[in-house]
């Protein structure tokens, strides 16, 4: 099998045994040159468990699987910032080397059932233009199996599976962990801030990647929470770049295709 050598796949984690194994195991299998998964171990008595329950993937992946613990500030924006800082290191020590870096990098849901197929076609998107920045997908929600509507918060480039070009990460700089207490959306929030920093652009492809919903969290509630994130950060930018016509204009084309302008 041919490793994607340049794509590294990032998975958060509360402790969640069988989810977390099979995820690993899937980006492993799907060719990832690199799995980071950040865990919240904050409580001591789960601590070390999902290093132990990934102890024979590590074996066999060595430098392909990384594993990090958070004892303490483990949220959704801090782990993936704790990711992409050991990305950095990574691409300069492989540098030095004269190694292949990471170019690109996938934020990745332990929910989400995706095949090789659907980071390859993110590639191929992705490579077009280096302007592109973000590449994400449609997803096809299923609870008990049964197909569920994920609504207006999966319209855009979601982190459960998006694909993020290192570039467009450095001109960001971060996941602003101001998301975290406004409800989530923190990718919603890195593309718009991608838009007005890098000048980048996204793409959105309909792959229909199936969504396993309704099992780790309620998913009528995550979505009136994620709402109401979105209309604060439709606030906020909107207020960045008012008076700046060629950025108000950008950030509206935007809105309108993520059917938030309204909000």
């Amino acid at each position: 099998m041919d490793i994607f050598q340049n794509v590294a796949v990032v998975l958060r984690t509360y402790n969640n045994n069988a989810d977390t194994v099979k995820s690993v195991s899937r980006a492993l299998k799907n060719g990832a040159g690199l799995v980071i998964v950040v865990v919240n171990a904050s409580d001591e008595a789960t601590r070390g468990n999902v290093r132990a329950w990934l102890a024979g993937l590590k074996q066999a992946n060595e430098r392909r699987l990384v594993i990090i613990e958070m004892n303490e500030g483990y949220s959704w924006c801090n782990a993936l910032n704790v990711a992409f800082a050991h990305i950095r290191q990574h691409n300069r020590c492989a540098h030095i080397r004269s190694e292949q870096v990471i170019d690109f990098v996938v934020g990745c849901s332990n929910e989400v059932l995706w095949e090789r197929s659907h980071l390859e076609a993110m590639l191929v998107e992705a490579n077009t233009s280096s302007c592109i920045g973000v590449v994400g997908t449609s997803f096809e929600g299923r609870e008990n199996g049964n197909v569920v509507d994920l609504g207006t918060s999966y319209v855009h480039p979601r982190n459960t599976f998006m694909l993020i070009r290192w570039e467009a990460f450095l001109a960001v700089g971060h996941f602003d962990a101001v998301c975290d207490g406004l409800g989530g959306m923190e990718d919603l929030h890195f593309i718009m801030n991608m838009m007005l920093c890098g000048n980048f652009v996204w793409k959105h492809l309909d792959l229909n990647i199936r969504l396993i919903v309704g099992k780790n969290h309620n998913q009528g509630v995550k979505e009136a929470r994620e709402l109401d994130a979105m209309r604060k950060m439709v606030k906020y930018f909107r207020d960045v770049v008012d008076g700046i016509s060629e950025l108000v204009e950008r950030v509206e084309s935007t809105l309108l295709f993520f059917k938030i302008s309204g909000l």
